[in-house]
């Protein structure tokens, strides 16, 4: 497990998370990877993927495999979810030839977000690939793409029609103003330091005390930041053998004209 963060803005999308992979070994967690980053930046589509859950099969590492079609992306893909069903797909494949004593371990998710140019706007798209939803404790039997944006700003499932142009143009005009935040892998844990950091910075911004930040380094601290802490305080209140996040923490930033930027240098 491990967890990963996502702002959505008009300015940008932030993605960040932890470094830890974990194994099971007798009731006992292990730490095999403190250092290297889960954010696989997907430049053909203006976009990265931030992956939680399982990392792992045997030889086969979910980091590079994501790296590796995302590298092949420009050859093959003329659509940005049509690479998300690519990707839903392989790992569905993968978990499928495999056998594990606990369907709880095939728990995986991606966040892939993409700029899909719409009437001359490029407008940002998440697409959640995964085979459960929170609070994880159900695995379903397909790893599944689908659109997440004006979904969670509005309630409607009708999932397939919102990559239509009058649904995206209604997440344009949302993020004028708005953000879009979301977060998987330990969403209990999570919610409560990620809603206490917005609240603080509302209050802040209540009160006119607020700095004027680079707004790029705005959002990746703010996606950021809640990992952190999460780490910290599992490192400083978790026995060792039950930590789940922790490790270098890393953030990745783009801008609609793909422009890339990162404070923990994660930049392609």
């Amino acid at each position: 497990m491990t967890v990963i963060s996502l702002v959505i803005s008009g300015i940008c999308t932030a993605h960040a998370s932890d470094s830890f992979i974990v194994v099971d070994s007798n009731n006992a967690l292990r730490v095999r990877e403190t250092r290297r980053t889960k954010i696989v930046p997907v430049t053909h589509f203006r976009g990265a993927m931030a992956y939680w859950g399982l990392a792992e099969i045997g030889t086969w590492n979910t980091f590079q495999w994501l790296s590796r079609e995302a590298n092949h992306a420009h050859r093959t893909f003329a659509s940005a979810e049509e690479f998300a069903h690519h990707i839903a797909d392989g790992l569905q494949r993968k978990i499928s030839s495999t056998r594990f004593h606990d369907p709880l371990n095939t728990r995986i998710g991606v966040h892939f977000t993409a700029y899909e140019q719409i009437r001359g706007f490029w407008i940002p798209e998440l697409f959640y690939i995964s085979n459960c939803d929170p609070p994880y404790e159900l695995v379903h039997s397909e790893v599944k793409a689908s659109r997440r944006s004006f979904f969670t700003i509005s309630g409607e499932n009708d999932l397939g029609r919102h990559g239509e142009v009058e649904y995206r143009l209604a997440v344009r005009t949302f993020l004028q103003d708005r953000m879009l935040i979301f977060n998987n892998g330990d969403p209990l844990m999570f919610n409560q330091i990620g809603n206490a950091i917005r609240n603080s910075i509302a209050i802040i911004q209540q009160r006119h005390e607020e700095i004027r930040p680079d707004q790029i380094n705005h959002y990746l601290e703010l996606a950021r930041l809640p990992v952190q802490v999460v780490s910290s305080i599992q490192r400083s209140f978790m026995r060792r053998d039950a930590r789940r996040v922790g490790g270098k923490p890393h953030d990745l930033a783009i801008q609609p004209n793909g422009l890339y930027s990162s404070t923990t240098g994660d930049k392609p």
